[in-house]
């Protein structure tokens, strides 16, 4: 990875669960940050959202949309279960605890994941490390 990405991918690795081999693969699908406008424009392109189905007056949401980087929906992914198998406790393991206790265990992965990306595209944005 260039020299020009180094400083994200130190601020990428201060979040748990994140490491030598994702962070890099993280930053070749970003690229630059600024192309997405919000977090969430940035979860959108990794695939994180529920696909909403409408039908007249109802609206439910399905299955992750799959119209999207895979590479980067499967880091994430791979970041997730990072945090999920660390001993250390910290806030995102904690919310992968709470929301298991009522949702299935890949919705509450894709869940923290979709959290975690939320949480990079400010560290990315405002060039700061993550703060537990």
């Amino acid at each position: 990875m260039p020299d020009k990405y180094r400083r994200e991918i130190e601020l990428l690795q201060s979040m748990p669960g994140v490491g030598d081999i994702t962070s890099p693969v993280i930053m070749a699908e970003i690229v630059n940050i600024r192309r997405f406008d919000s977090p969430e424009a940035l979860c959108k392109y990794a695939g994180l959202v529920p696909r909403v189905i409408q039908s007249g007056e109802s609206d439910r949401r399905g299955r992750l949309v799959k119209q999207s980087s895979a590479i980067l929906r499967t880091a994430m992914i791979q970041c997730a279960h990072g945090v999920i198998l660390t001993k250390y406790d910290n806030k995102l393991k904690h919310f992968f605890v709470q929301l298991s206790r009522r949702k299935k265990f890949n919705t509450a992965v894709a869940a923290l994941a979709h959290k975690m990306l939320y949480i990079m595209w400010f560290m990315l944005t405002n060039n700061e490390e993550f703060h537990d």
